[in-house]
């Protein structure tokens, strides 16, 4: 099942829509309009602007390295909302966790932060 990373912007964020299509362009990323598919030839993932908000869904594996880059980009991140949930089988969002920006980057940093002491 798919992981997707919807993202609730700020009024005053400056990353969203039209222009974070942008971003991803301008950082390697191709947006597909017809299947609303990022890829870069190696990478792909789902990614849905819709006003204020954008859905992110992986596509083929885990979601590239970018999306995390983009999160720690934004410009009102105390004010940015995160949910967190798997897209089931017939294609509804399974078990949503919210949280805001500064706690999921805070738990990215620590599960990164694990996962380098279980490498040593």
């Amino acid at each position: 099942m798919p992981e997707v990373i919807a993202v609730g912007f700020d009024d005053d964020e400056t990353l969203k829509g039209d222009a974070l299509i942008s971003w991803f362009n301008d950082n390697g990323f191709h947006f597909e309009d017809d299947t609303d598919r990022m890829v870069n030839g190696e990478q792909s993932f789902i990614c849905c602007p819709m006003g204020p908000y954008v859905m992110l869904k992986e596509d083929m594996g885990a979601f590239p390295e970018i999306i995390f880059h983009l999160l720690r980009c934004l410009s009102c991140p105390k004010t940015t909302l995160i949910s967190l949930s798997h897209e089931s089988d017939d294609g509804f969002m399974d078990d949503a966790t919210e949280m805001m920006l500064p706690q999921f980057l805070k738990v990215l940093d620590d599960d990164s932060n694990w996962q380098d002491d279980e490498e040593e």
